[in-house]
């Protein structure tokens, strides 16, 4: 007897016992499909509109979760920043981070907010 398994997603699944190699490669092709068929056909989480979730906000729908409200515009000011610097450097390559700070200071307008 021959033992059928295939793994799939860190998962492994037990497909059975056949009396030839045959049936059982059969078996674990079967299964192979099957599987990325459901894989493919499974819904992937869609990302929250970011109008929806400022609106959420002015109406008060965090208001009971004020920590989480901090953490989630902690991360946005984090990101922010990451893509700012990695844009600064993108567009001024080969100076240093001081040469970069003082064209940027000449170059912005009198009454931006930084």
């Amino acid at each position: 007897m021959i033992r059928a398994r295939v793994q799939h997603n860190n998962k492994e699944y037990h497909l059975g016992q056949y009396d030839t190699k045959k049936e059982a490669e059969a078996a674990k092709t079967a299964a192979r499909r099957v599987l990325e068929t459901l894989d493919a056909n499974r819904r992937r989480p869609t990302l929250p509109v970011v109008g929806v979730v400022e609106a959420m906000v002015s109406r008060g729908v965090f208001d009971a979760q004020p920590s989480l409200m901090l953490s989630l515009a902690e991360a946005l000011l984090r990101r922010q920043k990451m893509l700012s610097y990695r844009q600064r450097r993108t567009l001024y390559p080969g100076l240093s981070d001081d040469d970069r700070r003082n064209l940027a200071a000449r170059v912005a307008p009198k009454n931006s907010i930084r």
